[in-house]
């Protein structure tokens, strides 16, 4: 492959499924789904979140002003603090994109990320510790990005082993980076990243003769990337005969 053009955002939440109870709410974890879409930051993807906890509060009991959460990030860390104000209050991230932009853990998650610790009672697993008053941090640094590495499969080409299995793996090639201070740039005028792929790799092709060549354009996470900005992909080949 000699080079590669495609558009530059890209969806880092395709499924945001969280869960959210409390004593008020009296009853079973309540799950909604975060919109998806190409969030630019932490805050933002928590502002929404925490905004339709309180839509959720007044539509099905009437009650206003809740201040379910708050949170902060360590700027030196990159990691997601989070402290749960609502008496018994559980917010549950059951979305692998919400746990690994937000760098909290499956397990974590499960268990409920934050629930308020009275501060009379003993510390009790799986609970914040009282000596952090609250809050809760991450396991991971926050990755906004989500996806950082294309991996480009084609059906003419040989499989070979990508870690423990094999697949028609052409090339693996970076995403360019839109961080700055923590959060992702917005795009430029430009709407396509052009990369030229140097040094150049062949690899063998399994077939004689072809009239199509599908490519599929994949993340590390093992699903197509969501591209979000207009604009084409667009890849050149180039072939040469095996001499060996």
């Amino acid at each position: 492959m000699l080079d590669l053009s495609h558009p530059t955002s890209f969806k880092n939440i395709t499924e945001g499924q969280y869960g959210v109870s409390s004593n008020k709410l009296a009853g079973p974890m309540y799950y909604q789904n975060l919109t998806e879409g190409s969030y630019q930051s932490v805050g933002q993807i928590l502002d929404v979140i925490h905004m339709e906890i309180k839509a959720l509060y007044k539509t099905e009991f009437g009650l206003e002003n809740i201040n379910f959460f708050t949170y902060r990030q360590n700027d030196v860390t990159r990691r997601v603090e989070i402290k749960i104000h609502e008496p018994g209050g559980h917010l549950v991230f059951r979305s692998a994109d919400l746990q690994a932009v937000l760098g909290y853990t499956a397990l974590e998650s499960e268990n409920a990320i934050a629930e308020v610790v009275v501060p009379e009672t003993d510390k009790v697993p799986g609970h914040p510790d009282p000596s952090r008053d609250g809050w809760i941090v991450g396991s991971y640094p926050s990755d906004i990005q989500r996806l950082h590495t294309i991996m480009l499969y084609t059906d003419i080409i040989e499989h070979q082993i990508v870690g423990d299995t094999t697949a028609p793996l052409l090339r693996v090639v970076p995403l360019t980076s839109r961080m700055k201070n923590n959060e992702l740039s917005k795009t430029e005028d430009s709407q396509t990243v052009h990369l030229f792929t140097e040094p150049l790799q062949f690899k063998k092709i399994q077939v004689y003769a072809f009239h199509s060549i599908h490519i599929a354009l994949y993340g590390e996470n093992g699903l197509l990337i969501p591209f979000v900005d207009v604009g084409r992909t667009a890849l050149t080949l180039m072939f040469r005969y095996n001499t060996v």
